[in-house]
Parts: C-alpha cells; sequence; structure tokens
C-alpha cells in the first residue's frame, strides 16, 4: 500500500514498522525451522546409510563362513552374554544372540560403526 492509493490517511507509522518487523521475525524463525528439518533429515538419512553399510558387510561376512563357523560364532556370542552380568537366562533371545554375532564380526573383522575406519 502506497499513500496514493491509501482509503485513510495513515495515523501512526510505528504501526507499520512494527508490522514489518515482525513479518521478517516470523520469516527468519521460519526459516530457521526449516533449516535444522533439513539438517535433521540430513543427519537421518546418513545415520541409515551407515547401517545399512554396517549390514550389508556383516552379511557378506556371515555368507562367506562355513557351516562350522557359524555354529562357533553362535556359540561364542551365547558364552559372552551369559558372562554378561545382569543377564538371566530366560532373556536371552535371537535379537540379542544376533546382535551379539554381529557385534563380534565386526571386531573380529575391524568393521567400523562411525563411518572412518576406525572400530
Amino acid at each position: 500500500m502506497t499513500l496514493k492509493n491509501a482509503k485513510e490517511k495513515p495515523y501512526d507509522f510505528s504501526l507499520l514498522k512494527d508490522t514489518i518487523g515482525q513479518a521478517i521475525s516470523a520469516r527468519h524463525i521460519e526459516q530457521q525451522t526449516t533449516h535444522k528439518a533439513r539438517e535433521k533429515a540430513a543427519r537421518t538419512n546418513i545415520a541409515e546409510a551407515e547401517r545399512r553399510r554396517l549390514e550389508d558387510e556383516i552379511q557378506k561376512i556371515r555368507k562367506g563362513m562355513s557351516e562350522k563357523g557359524l555354529v562357533e560364532l553362535r556359540e561364542k556370542a551365547l558364552k559372552k552374554i551369559r558372562n554378561t552380568d545382569g543377564i538371566k537366562e530366560q532373556f536371552i533371545n535371537e535379537p540379542l544372540i544376533i546382535a551379539k554375532e554381529n557385534e563380534i564380526l565386526r571386531s573380529e573383522n575391524g568393521i567400523s560403526t562411525n563411518g572412518n575406519g576406525n572400530p
């Protein structure tokens, strides 16, 4: 709106200043929120890609193992779980065993869990 096409005479230019200031502030907040959401999405994508990379490496190792090697891995995982303080036998389940097997494989094969080559 300009002074030429205004229906009324402007009575307080400070309102205009405040309105513009509020609009700029709201825009800045919206831009920050959008930027943070994009950063979070990017971190999530990176974490998911890393999870898939680790999973793929572990699966390649498992596929290359003999049946005897897989049995020994399972026994080693069960032994480590059972030697963990506070773990009761009734809480030992397949997902826990697989997680421990994967931990052992990562450790024994120098597979990094942070993407930079350091386990």
